[in-house]
């Protein structure tokens, strides 16, 4: 299992995974480098040609909708085939959609929201199938998984911006640009090869979307629960790609921004450390608060002024507390969505409903860009999303 099977040597920071769970972290290691090595720079790469920060918005609208929207397809999908199926469908959506932008670059530059339509789909396969099977797979170990998981993330992280930063930068015109989505799609095709390792899934199911609505009536617990999910879409929709295009607007450099990805992630990887070593089921809310209190104070820097250098800093100390939200609250909402009733035939609807939350979330954080005409607001708008964590503490509170 390659590196990933080395993590079995994390035992003192309390790290103990199982086959299973090193196989699905492999293959999402390998994923995320290939979403790594790029997805930063779409965002730049449709900035190049109109520096508008609002045809970057144009593209994740879409992303944004269509991935939830394919979450309800896919649930059907996932129902009759399994999940493994899903998963290997989204990666390959995935190299698809990256093979069309390395022939139609430049169509796709001046019109980002058919890319949007066609990564918002691969993303409702695969992240579908990818949080049922992190579902399944973790229910005895939330914490350290989560943890692992989050280190996986952040090396991944770490190593692929940085490195496409490098090549687009010593590479003249667009040419880096392709290098760099050449190195996204293979590896995308090396995740769809490690991903037939996976067991097979149970299928033939029906669906049950139309209970999973009802019970916002009878269980308030699990209304607050998808309620606090809108609050992380909130900030994570914005925070995708809002940093790096506002430090490229200034520096106009690629290499910065991979060191910018680098950087951040760095943070996270040593939070993520922090947590997998200390964080236990009594200290989730606590750890939750503090994060969410530090990402508001964090988001007044860029008052100081919109250059390069305040938002270089917010967007670090920011992927720094992200994961005490995140490791927080995600087992929080494990433990809720694990409490409903017949929960195991619904595992599938769950995620499909926890999806439109976060992606109704994404979409009302980034809609008001396109209006935005000055600096202050933009300023606004990121302590609004430094306070929506907070919102999340206030809504999990009491689960």
């Amino acid at each position: 299992m390659g590196i990933f099977a080395r993590m079995k040597k994390f035992n003192s920071l309390n790290y103990e995974l199982t086959p299973a769970q090193l196989t699905l972290l492999t293959v999402q290691g390998v994923f995320l480098l290939a979403s790594g090595f790029s997805s930063v720079f779409i965002n730049l790469f449709i900035f190049s040609y109109n520096e508008s920060i609002q045809r970057v918005v144009l593209y994740y609208i879409p992303h944004f909708a269509f991935t939830f929207l394919s979450f309800y397809a896919c649930s059907f999908f996932c129902k009759k085939y399994g999940v493994v199926v899903s998963l290997k469908t989204g990666i390959f959506c995935y190299a698809a959609s990256y093979a069309l932008l390395l022939l139609f670059g430049e169509f796709f530059a001046y019109h980002p929201w058919y890319l949007g339509i066609l990564l918002g789909v691969s993303a409702g396969f695969y992240y579908l199938a990818y949080n049922v099977m992190y579902f399944e797979y973790s229910q005895k170990n939330w914490d350290t998984f989560l943890s692992a998981q989050g280190v996986v993330n952040s090396i991944s992280s770490l190593i692929a911006p940085l490195s496409a930063g490098a090549i687009i930068g010593a590479l003249s015109g667009k040419q880096g640009y392709v290098t760099v989505f050449s190195i996204s799609l293979l590896l995308f095709l090396s995740a769809f090869l490690i991903s037939l390792n996976l067991p097979k899934s149970q299928n033939g199911e029906r669906t049950y979307f139309r209970s999973m609505f009802l019970l916002f009536i009878k269980n308030r617990a699990y209304l607050r629960g998808m309620s606090s999910e809108l609050f992380r879409g909130f900030r994570e929709g914005t925070m995708m790609f809002l940093p790096p295009v506002l430090i490229y607007k200034s520096l106009k450099s690629e290499f910065l921004i991979g060191t910018y990805s680098f950087t951040s992630s760095l943070f996270s990887i040593l939070a993520y450390f922090i947590l997998g070593r200390f964080i236990d089921a009594s200290k989730r809310k606590r750890y939750l608060l503090f994060g969410g209190v530090c990402m508001f104070l964090v988001s007044l820097i860029p008052l100081i002024n919109n250059a390069a250098a305040p938002i270089f800093i917010y967007g670090v100390l920011v992927s720094f507390f992200v994961p005490f939200v995140m490791n927080g609250y995600t087992p929080i909402m494990y433990e809720t969505l694990n409490q409903l009733p017949n929960i195991q035939r619904r595992r599938i609807e769950s995620m499909a409903v926890r999806e439109t939350f976060i992606n109704v979330g994404r979409l009302i954080g980034i809609i008001p860009i396109l209006f935005m005409t000055t600096d202050f607001q933009m300023d606004i708008l990121l302590i609004l999303l430094g306070l929506s964590q907070i919102g999340i503490y206030l809504l999990l509170k009491d689960n």
